[in-house]
């Protein structure tokens, strides 16, 4: 009889938290999205006229043809020993969480009227999408993310590059 009361009692508590943490979720101003469909392409930023960026995203075929016209700037979104360790050739490391430091050394190679492509690891990883944003906001509007990663490139069975990649010396 104890066990029962106890269950009904714990039930009880759970379902009214449940309750709680929902209508608390519907009507915070920064939701998780539980109960709404979720974008993680929806960087957050909105344009001039209010509306939600969105940031295109290309495919690994996709990549590898805008790559061989030499005319993209490819930036690896992670950190830098996971940068050294492998990258796409002809990347540049601008690692999202020091990307202040980053961006003032690379800022003369990088160029607004050029086609620009961020990635990451995988496509799970949100740094290439908050990478890009970032650069949004900074004037780049040719701004696009490859999604699937260094991961998906490699397993298309493209070339990598191991410890020869740009990146920025500890002089900072």
């Amino acid at each position: 009889m104890i066990i029962k009361r106890f269950l009904v009692q714990t039930i009880a508590i759970v379902l009214m938290s449940l309750c709680l943490g929902i209508i608390f979720n519907f009507i915070h101003s920064d939701p998780l999205p539980i109960l709404k469909s979720y974008n993680p392409f929806l960087t957050g930023d909105t344009t001039s006229d209010g509306e939600n960026l969105m940031i295109d995203e290309i495919d690994s075929a996709m990549l590898k043809k805008l790559q061989k016209t030499g005319q993209i700037i490819l930036l690896d979104a992670r950190d830098e020993p996971e940068f050294q360790m492998e990258h796409i050739p002809s990347a540049l490391n601008l690692p999202l969480n020091r990307f202040e430091a980053y961006y003032r050394k690379l800022e003369s190679l990088l160029r607004k009227n050029r086609l620009i492509v961020t990635y990451c690891s995988e496509e799970t990883c949100t740094d290439a999408l908050l990478l890009a944003g970032k650069l949004f906001k900074r004037g780049f509007r040719q701004v696009f993310v490859y999604r699937e990663g260094i991961r998906e490139w490699i397993q298309s069975g493209y070339q990598t590059k191991r410890g020869d990649g740009k990146f920025i010396p500890d002089d900072e």
